[in-house]
């Protein structure tokens, strides 16, 4: 994989790679970290986990917001740059150890409540996610990365094949919810009505239910909607769902 201008300078600069052992794929985007940070909704009093510090990108942005950073990284390598990577962020904290074998109830003597948020490797994504649910009394909100299919499966309802052990333990312990891509899946099929191309993420008779109190038609397509409709729909469906401050950006 081709990696961008950016990251592959900043690895070449540390003389580091990404692991194909530890399933490193390192965020790369700024703007993807604000938005993960934004979604967790870290506040200046919040304490976070982070799995993974990787090249520090989220990790910088959580320290922005949060009044400490507790990440872990377990590559040797990885570890010998990140003083020169994170500089002098006071606020975050690494832990130099494998997150699946570290004693959380260490972390748990020093802060009452904390909140996740991580880009985690593929291979360990699942016994990430167990390992919290044992401590899920002490953890507040998590907002964690997954690869498609696992977050597919962590919100499968009873029928469907990706639902399974995952799908169960994620929803008796938790709420878990994909923040979903109402424009990019309307414009994705611009050629269907709504109603067809939001299937997926939309049961058809909640965004019926939406359209029709906004005074919209639900045989239109995206395609041909304002951007100020599109606002307002995005914001109703976010409410519908559950979601009292619904997005701040499309």
């Amino acid at each position: 994989m081709r990696l961008p201008v950016d990251v592959k300078a900043t690895l070449q600069k540390y003389k580091l790679s990404a692991s194909q052992k530890f399933s490193q794929n390192f965020l790369k985007d700024e703007h993807l970290a604000e938005r993960i940070v934004k979604a967790a909704r870290i506040t200046s009093t919040d304490v976070v986990l982070e799995i993974g510090t990787g090249l520090g990108i989220l990790t910088k942005a959580l320290a922005k917001n949060a009044t400490k950073v507790m990440t872990f990284e377990k590559d040797k390598k990885l570890l010998v740059q990140l003083p020169f990577i994170l500089q002098t962020e006071t606020q975050i904290e690494v832990i130099p150890q494998d997150f699946l074998t570290y004693d959380l109830s260490l972390l748990q003597k020093r802060f009452k409540k904390i909140k996740v948020a991580a880009n985690l490797p593929f291979h360990i994504s699942t016994d990430v996610l167990f390992h919290l649910f044992e401590y899920r009394d002490w953890i507040e909100s998590m907002t964690l990365m997954f690869q498609k299919e696992v977050a597919e499966r962590i919100v499968a309802s009873p029928g469907i094949k990706a639902y399974g052990i995952l799908s169960v333990l994620s929803q008796l312990y938790s709420t878990p919810k994909i923040l979903v891509k109402i424009v990019k899946a309307g414009f994705g099929q611009r050629r269907k009505i709504l109603l067809n191309s939001l299937r997926k993420l939309i049961a058809p008779q909640i965004l019926t239910k939406v359209m029709t109190s906004l005074g919209m038609d639900v045989k239109r397509r995206m395609e041909i909607f304002s951007l100020e409709e599109i606002k307002k729909l995005t914001e109703a469906l976010y409410l519908e769902s559950g979601d009292s401050e619904g997005p701040k950006s499309l």
